[in-house]
């Protein structure tokens, strides 16, 4: 999904064969009206329409995966946050939760090497729905808490976070929401020993997608990432009216600002969803563990950062990536 771009401009007013790859595309190209009411036509609507959101209070560097999803991953310091995680819920029942904690930051550049026992990091999840009156959200509702633990569970010895490099904590909640999302629960599982070949497939499709955009390819740029949007706008239950401003959001934001697209280097490859998910992630300085597709904007009024998510899947039997989220 095209989350961060929409934060920049939707609420601003609310290697290898990528050329070729591009000429064999086999999916149809649909202009903003038809992505439009295909949308709306497939965005079903619910009596009541649960929002499940994560909220985390913390000096650490960390990164929160729903179902091996990574739903926020922050390096840097003053890392609280607020976020939804309905399009990692791809079905009702009991949702797995993986907290990492990483290692404090002196200044924005610089990481300490280990955590320390002063350091904090809570986390809540709480449920919320959409008023049908148009009054906004109802009161949240906390369905788990999460503070670091002071014992660890197996032996009951005490943590001594000052000589570890990380931590890692599972856990798990239940959620109950009316959609079923496909995902990428029918994608091919890659296998790490592959992971050179991969790496260099991926960076073709991301270096596709930046050129689209540089070349003003709306259509093809918007159609790529249909199906993941289809999964987003259900799991948030975008009304039509939204739907419509964040389909035209990008094309309407041509020319309004300076737009430079970061290099396509120094990025690792990254894989979630259980072995089905790939991206690439910056791996070191400001922008450590951010999508490696971002980009500056600027213009007289004012300027900022945007990282676009781009994880991508491989259906089972298919030989061409899809974006998925």
């Amino acid at each position: 999904m095209k989350k961060s771009l929409y934060i920049a401009f939707g609420f601003l007013f609310f290697l290898h064969g990528c050329a070729q790859e591009k000429k064999e595309q086999t999916m149809d190209i649909l202009t903003t009206s038809q992505r439009i009411d295909y949308l709306k036509k497939n965005i079903q609507r619910y009596n009541y329409e649960p929002l499940y959101q994560i909220e985390t209070e913390t000096n650490y560097s960390y990164q929160v995966l729903v179902n091996d999803f990574p739903v926020y991953t922050h390096f840097g310091p003053y890392g609280s946050m607020k976020f939804n995680i309905n399009s990692s819920i791809l079905q009702s029942g009991k949702q797995k939760l993986e907290i990492k904690i990483y290692p404090r930051y002196i200044n924005k550049t610089d990481q300490k090497e280990y955590l320390d026992n002063r350091g904090t990091f809570k986390l809540f999840i709480t449920q919320t729905a959409w008023r049908k009156d148009g009054g906004g959200l109802e009161e949240p509702k906390t369905i788990l808490e999460y503070e670091l633990p002071k014992e660890n569970k197996q032996t009951g010895n005490t943590i001594d976070y000052a000589k570890l490099k990380s931590f890692t904590d599972s856990l798990s909640f239940e959620a109950k929401i009316p959609y079923m999302l496909q995902g990428w629960t029918d994608g091919e599982v890659f296998k790490k020993e592959d992971s050179l070949q991969l790496k260099a497939q991926v960076a073709a499709f991301y270096q596709d997608i930046i050129d689209a955009y540089q070349k003003k390819e709306w259509d093809y740029f918007n159609t790529q990432y249909l199906q993941a949007e289809k999964e987003w706008y259900q799991s948030e239950y975008f009304p039509d009216n939204i739907i419509e401003e964040y389909q035209k959001g990008v094309e309407d934001s041509d020319g309004k600002y300076k737009i430079v697209f970061f290099p396509l280097e120094n990025y690792k490859l990254s894989i979630y969803g259980n072995g089905r998910i790939l991206c690439l992630e910056t791996i070191s300085g400001k922008n450590k563990g951010k999508s490696a597709f971002g980009y500056t904007y600027e213009n007289e009024e004012r300027k900022g950062t945007v990282y676009l998510d781009l994880y991508l899947y491989r259906p089972k039997g298919s030989s061409q990536f899809q974006i998925i989220r």
